[in-house]
């Protein structure tokens, strides 16, 4: 028997992606990171993840880095692409919910308000914030009791979200930016301080909130955040192209086929 087994409830010791192989991705063998199953986070997820396959440097900044060794066991991440309603707003990036900024405080109401043996218990509970939590974790489809054990048992919860009504590559983009300036940082996020370290002092010289991050387009190209975006777009780009190259390729190879055939080449 796996000596860890008590620690971890929810998960089999047999499991691959704790035996949520549709919408998972196994984390060296150990934890996973979930993608929400519709077809909406699933297209946005799989482009970034095709886009930064196919740059050294991409990857190993934006996968490597939140699945190596030792973080199994430390950190579970959680991605879907929604409407930004029910309560949960978007500005120019994504958005990330963690263990120590929501989603204890958010379980922890929920599931002691639902779990109360009695009126004197359930009192205890503030019944409209209860209901707002549970709105935001149906928003960004999370299930409470999941969630509410992985917490109870030490693992740190990592939600990014990004906004489907973005086009895709700004949905790609705002992965990109809550893991190069949040998660990588999991053990010390700083919000307006990372945002401060991505985007430059300049950025924000002017007064600007620090909470806020500006748009890809708005971005000093000379800062951290910019370099890597513009690396992101400019892989992304040269992706299409060869794609673009290798279906004209294709196309032009049957059509060069179908003149050499003569009359009596097709029975």
């Amino acid at each position: 028997m796996d000596p860890l087994a008590k620690l971890f409830p929810w998960n089999s010791v047999y499991a691959f992606a704790e035996g949520d192989v549709i919408r998972s991705i196994d984390l060296e063998g150990g934890e996973k990171l979930i993608v929400v199953d519709d077809q909406a986070s699933q297209k946005v997820w799989k482009s970034f993840l095709n886009v930064i396959s196919h740059d050294d440097l991409l990857y190993r900044e934006l996968f490597e880095e939140i699945t190596k060794q030792e973080l199994e066991d430390k950190i579970h991440i959680y991605y879907s692409s929604h409407k930004g309603r029910g309560g949960i707003f978007y500005g120019n990036d994504g958005i990330t919910f963690t263990t120590k900024n929501f989603l204890s405080k958010w379980t922890e109401n929920i599931i002691g308000y639902e779990t109360a043996k009695n009126k004197r218990e359930r009192a205890r509970y503030d019944r409209s914030e209860v209901v707002r939590y549970f709105t935001y974790m149906k928003q960004i489809h999370l299930d409470k009791r999941e969630i509410y054990d992985k917490i109870q048992s030490n693992i740190n919860i990592f939600y990014i979200g990004s906004n489907s009504k973005d086009p895709l590559l700004e949905q790609e983009l705002a992965i990109l930016h809550e893991i190069y300036l949040h998660l990588k940082k999991y053990d010390n996020m700083n919000n307006p301080e990372d945002h401060v370290w991505g985007y430059g002092k300049a950025q924000y010289a002017d007064g600007s909130n620090k909470r806020h991050s500006p748009s890809y387009k708005e971005t000093d190209p000379t800062s951290r955040m910019g370099k890597i975006q513009r690396r992101y777009i400019e892989t992304r780009s040269n992706m299409k192209d060869i794609k673009e190259k290798k279906d004209e390729a294709y196309k032009n190879s049957v059509i060069e086929r179908t003149k050499n055939m003569g009359p009596n080449s097709v029975d």
